[in-house]
């Protein structure tokens, strides 16, 4: 779980959750941000997902979702996971239950979700066929680059509390087959002694341009290089 933290800081940090989400773009009123934010409080309290809310909604605008989605806009909720100490002596048992309970809190509690909005109408984003909602035709690879990027960029990292944020179309490697499409980015960092990790987002979009699959991975490889002296040994 500690490292699970440490990820999350990092991942924010390395390029996978790039700046430019917060602010409204510049033609977007004030009005119309409150509209927006009121018709995505109002999907939360229909679904009964009230007690998961944390404020107003955060804009996330970028090219690539100006691009993918024309005429949408797009708003996520988001808030950051409990702080856990890193590092230095091992836990004791009161901390690593203590941290359990937050996490369990956390995780029933913190609503994490991306909406398209349109004419006052959202559309929560939890499954692949929800980012066919209001998609540019996909019809060449670059049209699939930028689909994929702008839905990498919507899609949260549950597992590691990252929110949605920009994905560049650059950043994207297409591969192209008959059945259509495949889009996928990667991250990787170097945590020195404590190992490394290496994350993909993949997207899947089928011959007739639709979306069929959204997918992150993150995994972590541990140190195997020599250790210095101040360092504890290695677990058998």
């Amino acid at each position: 779980m500690r490292l699970i933290g440490h990820l999350s800081a990092c991942l924010l940090l390395a390029g996978w959750a790039a700046p430019g989400l917060a602010e409204p773009s510049k033609e977007e009123d004030a009005e119309q941000a409150a509209a927006d934010g009121e018709a995505v409080l109002e999907y939360v309290k229909a679904n009964e997902l009230g007690e998961t809310w944390h404020g107003q909604p955060t804009r996330l605008d970028t090219e690539e979702i100006r691009k993918a989605y024309p005429g949408y806009r797009v708003y996520h909720t988001f808030a950051a996971p409990p702080v856990r100490r890193f590092g230095g002596a091992a836990p004791s048992p009161q901390e690593v239950e203590r941290d359990r309970k937050a996490e369990a809190e956390y995780q029933k509690q913190s609503l994490r979700m991306a909406f398209l909005v349109k004419d006052g109408k959202p559309t929560a984003l939890t499954d692949a066929a929800d980012y066919n909602t209001g998609l540019m035709p996909i019809k060449s690879d670059d049209d699939a680059k930028i689909a994929a990027a702008a839905i990498l960029s919507l899609r949260p990292i549950r597992q590691f509390a990252v929110p949605p944020a920009r994905v560049e179309t650059g950043a994207v490697k297409i591969s192209k087959t008959e059945k259509g499409w495949t889009g996928t980015t990667v991250v990787k960092h170097d945590m020195q002694f404590r190992g490394s990790w290496s994350g993909a987002g993949t997207v899947a979009i089928d011959a007739d341009g639709k979306v069929t699959a959204v997918a992150h991975s993150l995994t972590h490889a541990p140190y195997k290089g020599p250790l210095p002296p101040s360092a504890p040994p290695r677990s058998k």
